[in-house]
């Protein structure tokens, strides 16, 4: 998922600078900054040392440059990026001293799948969302099922700790599941992905995967659905991606925090809706491929997003203070599932409350590209997390405390989109 990087567009000067974003494994970006162009080189490395230069492309202001991390030299360069439009580009600062020029992002993800550690796919040019689709209401009257209280089915998520701290430690291969974590370029993610489809599929559920593939790579969405009653082709999508990656991917990778806390989430989340009947249609998707460029709910969006009226979607809830950020945009039906993301908390948590209106670097986005409200819960101290994209990203990091606050806030902000709030 995201963290950690500040992002800009970089104003050029007539010195030349050279900086550099290295992947330990694979390769190097060199952005050479020089009379008003940028030069990116891509080096390959091997061994110790970098070798032959794979590419290079001049770059004017007026042509524009995909996304490509670079170190911060100076000041000015940080004055730049904080008085950036932030209707127009989203700006935040993750780390000290690192940029992501950004300006034609549809060309971005070519070197992505080398790059995962530099994160480069985080930031998006913001365009305009379609109109949403809007609900019917249901003129029936509840079924039993959904005459449970509120209040009932939010203190059924928050009763399932243990449950979400065992399956957690499954998924992290330190516990019942014998992986090494959820990297897409390992087989190890097709027997996590299998332990999820079982899960939901013990549950009731219409289980199974949606394979796709990006650059070389295959992969898979893991879907749970229960279909509505009354406006079966209606769909809410509760979901948060459960690949994992460090900077030794194919071999270690337990994504304790990021993201195996977000789609266990999802997953007790759709426990607690099992014996549930709503009259739209639910997906609960654990989401493949984010880390290498939000792969997986782009796929998603892009084959299943007609239908789609709502995406409640959590990426690292579970480390740091008792807190959760509220992601969206100042798109008005955004805003709406954020206040009511933000009365759940208030009424059923101890959470403190921090909302942005930028959306970046996960699964939201591609919703909200689409025109779809989609809204992100994801931990209040989620820059700070030292284990982000290591192998120490282990169990024993996990507040389950934290997690579960977080959760019953999305369950109770999902129950009203389920019934009729939204």
């Amino acid at each position: 998922m995201k963290p950690a990087i500040l992002f800009a567009l970089l104003s050029a000067t007539a010195k030349a600078d050279v900086f550099l974003c290295a992947h330990e494994e694979t390769s190097s970006i060199a952005v050479e900054r020089n009379q008003g162009n940028l030069h990116v080189h891509v080096q390959e490395s091997s061994g110790s040392g970098l070798t032959s230069v794979h590419g290079c492309e001049d770059v004017t202001p007026a042509k524009g440059m995909e996304q490509y991390l670079v170190e911060a030299k100076n000041q000015d360069m940080v004055n730049s990026a904080l008085t950036l439009d932030p209707d127009v580009y989203n700006v935040r600062q993750l780390s000290s001293d690192m940029f992501l020029i950004s300006s034609a992002p549809e060309s971005a993800y070519t070197l992505h799948t080398t790059l995962f550690q530099c994160d480069f796919d985080a930031l998006q040019t913001i365009t305009a969302p379609a109109a949403v689709k809007k609900t019917t209401l249901r003129s029936s009257a509840p079924t039993n099922e959904m005459r449970m209280s509120k209040e009932s089915f939010v203190n059924s998520v928050a009763s399932m700790g243990s449950d979400f701290m065992s399956t957690l430690t499954d998924l992290t291969g330190e516990g019942n599941l014998n992986i090494n974590g959820r990297c897409s370029y390992s087989p190890d993610h097709t027997v996590a992905a299998q332990y999820i489809s079982d899960y939901f599929a013990g549950l009731g559920y219409e289980s199974g995967f949606q394979p796709f593939r990006f650059s070389t790579t295959n992969t898979q969405n893991v879907i749970g659905i229960k279909r509505g009653t009354f406006n079966p082709d209606e769909v809410v999508v509760v979901g948060g991606h459960y690949d994992s990656t460090s900077p030794n991917c194919r071999n270690d990778a337990p994504g304790a925090v990021d993201n195996g806390s977000g789609c266990v989430s999802t997953m007790m989340l759709a426990k607690a809706a099992a014996d549930m009947t709503f009259d739209k249609t639910v997906h609960f998707i654990c989401f493949g491929g984010e880390e290498q460029g939000l792969h997986g709910s782009t796929y998603y969006v892009n084959n299943n997003g007609t239908n789609v009226v709502a995406a409640l979607t959590s990426d690292m809830i579970s480390y740091g203070k008792l807190g959760v950020l509220i992601e969206g945009t100042t798109n008005p039906d955004i805003q709406r599932l954020m206040t009511l993301a933000v009365n759940n908390a208030r009424e059923y948590t101890p959470l403190s409350i921090v909302t942005s209106n930028n959306s970046f670097g996960s699964d939201h986005v591609p919703f909200q590209r689409g025109g779809i409200p989609a809204i992100l819960f994801i931990e209040e101290d989620c820059v700070s997390y030292p284990c982000y994209h290591r192998q120490c990203d282990t169990i024993e990091n996990v507040d389950e405390r934290l997690s579960m606050e977080i959760t019953k806030a999305n369950a109770g902000t999902f129950w009203d989109v389920m019934n009729g709030g939204f």
